[in-house]
């Protein structure tokens, strides 16, 4: 189950949903998609699966983004997989996955017809597979989100309102 949630396109929250904050803001709106594909895990994810495929055989290149996705995605299954815990993986599946879509326009330059087809089949049934909810993902703790925005306007001395959040 853990490993579900760790390859899952959905952000997964604890105590602060992504997903409400994402209602608040113009920025978080453009970096956090929810649905049908999600962002950035739903579509970073299988573009580096891919990436790594069409890199197979220049393994050495990628090496040590490689041993730093592989610890990290450990430590994070030894404990909390939440959102703020899988964000330091993103990164590094930036780097796979612009890499891969640059040999994949290689590929099709070169007319590789076998290596884009297993390309494609590979982000096809990633995207599928990690843009699905398993569990109990997509569910919002709504009274968890307005205690939060309660208590940032508590914070900022703003009582009334804090008090119309927390009714």
């Amino acid at each position: 189950k853990k490993f579900v949630y760790l390859i899952s396109g959905f952000e997964h929250s604890n105590n602060a949903d992504i997903y409400f904050d994402r209602s608040q803001s113009s920025l978080l709106s453009i970096l956090i998609w929810r649905g049908p594909f999600y962002f950035p895990f739903g579509l970073l994810l299988p573009f580096a699966l891919a990436g790594i495929w069409l890199y197979r055989k220049e393994t050495y290149t990628l090496w040590p983004v490689y041993i730093f996705l592989i610890v990290y995605a450990f430590t994070v299954l030894a404990f909390f997989i939440t959102a703020r815990y899988r964000l330091p993986l993103v990164p590094f599946l930036i780097l796979i996955a612009s890499a891969g879509m640059v040999r994949l326009v290689t590929v099709i330059r070169e007319r590789k017809s076998l290596a884009l087809s297993a390309a494609i089949v590979i982000m096809v049934v990633s995207v599928l597979a990690v843009n699905r909810t398993y569990f109990d993902e997509g569910f919002s703790n709504q009274f968890q989100n307005y205690l939060n925005v309660g208590a940032a306007f508590e914070r900022a001395g703003k009582l009334a309102e804090a008090e119309q959040q927390y009714a």
